[in-house]
């Protein structure tokens, strides 16, 4: 399913995202870390060596909430990586 405006917008602008994945106990994890978009794919900024990227490799499901300064102006996007 292609990205909807609003989250291209947040996502390309200099915005933080909250990354929720989950831990190997099934506990979320959410931190906060930059973002950026193809127009059809988040694209999380991460590394190898993080547990986020870590949980991803176990259960690839994750939440990005995509913020900007305006606390009404945000988009959530729910699937797996």
């Amino acid at each position: 399913m292609p990205l909807d405006a609003d989250t291209v917008r947040l996502a390309r602008a200099a915005n933080l995202a909250t990354v929720v994945t989950l831990m190997p106990d099934g506990r979320p994890q959410a931190q906060l870390t930059w973002i950026d978009t193809d127009g059809e794919h988040l694209l999380v900024n991460t590394e190898p060596q993080r547990q986020r990227f870590k949980n991803i490799e176990r259960d690839p499901r994750i939440t990005v909430r995509v913020h900007s300064d305006n606390p009404c102006d945000w988009a959530e996007v729910r699937g797996h990586f």
